[in-house]
């Protein structure tokens, strides 16, 4: 019932059939306001005359009419206050970041507010394995703090628990991304990407071990199993690649070392 006469309303206002004084204006003046993502921000319409019907709109789309919410689903509250009409948005979220204006039915007038939600950082590392495993010797290791939400652009910032960050790891993609031309020992540690704006700021860790390199690893190294027989092949920089195989005297490798035959 309360939807159809709102309907009726609507449709009275688009026929300019709910007039009052041509005088009437809005007291009120809009502008630029800014809302921190999850807190309330209310807007205030003051008219001259509160008789005549008050619209208000996120864009284009009527979302409230007098004290009657529209949008069931924003969120909103309205209410009258003498000749103001009140419109709260009561948990701000980005999708909130729009233009919401209060406009009288007849004449039309309307004034605007421009609504910008800050957004505090969301951060991810890649890998996201929270612990990864590097051999001293591996080349080009990239470690990425992925910035997921944020308005304003946060600013990223990596930093080493209990020490300096090491000079020769290199910073990428304004910052984002750390490159270790080459893993060495010093590079072992807890690292923290650490995201910033106004709004807020989060963290997030990764910590990388680094081990020795395998002792008679050259440029790589593969096990196979045929039957009873484990071979290990060592690839080496002369060719043809030597091969060793052994099916009763097995050649495991244990610790990263060949035990013997």
């Amino acid at each position: 019932m309360v939807l159809t006469l709102l309907m009726m309303k609507l449709v009275l206002i688009g026929l300019g059939l709910l007039i009052a004084s041509s005088t009437a204006q809005i007291r009120t003046k809009g502008g630029t306001l800014i809302a921190k993502e999850g807190e309330s921000l209310t807007l205030r319409c003051e008219v001259e005359d509160p008789s005549i019907a008050i619209i208000w709109r996120k864009n284009n789309d009527v979302v409230a009419v007098d004290d009657e919410i529209l949008d069931t689903y924003g969120g909103y509250e309205i209410a009258m206050e003498g000749s103001t009409s009140v419109f709260t948005i009561k948990r701000v979220e980005p999708i909130n970041s729009a233009n919401y204006s209060c406009a009288l039915a007849e004449p039309e007038v309307s004034v605007t507010f421009v609504i910008k939600v800050q957004v505090k950082p969301l951060v991810l590392i890649s890998p996201d394995t929270g612990v990864y495993h590097a051999r001293v010797g591996e080349k080009n290791l990239v470690i990425t703090c992925h910035v997921k939400e944020g308005n304003p652009k946060p600013g990223v910032v990596w930093t080493k628990q209990a020490a300096k960050l090491p000079e020769d790891i290199k910073k990428d993609h304004e910052g984002a991304r750390l490159v270790f031309p080459e893993v060495k020992k010093h590079h072992a540690g807890k690292y923290n990407c650490l995201a910033e704006n106004v709004a807020g700021m989060d963290r997030a860790t990764i910590e990388i071990h680094v081990a020795e390199p395998l002792q008679g690893e050259r440029e790589g190294e593969y096990v196979d199993i045929v039957g009873m027989c484990l071979c290990c092949v060592l690839i080496v920089k002369m060719h043809p690649p030597h091969t060793r195989c052994w099916c009763h005297n097995i050649c495991l490798k244990k610790g990263g070392q060949l035990l013997p035959q």
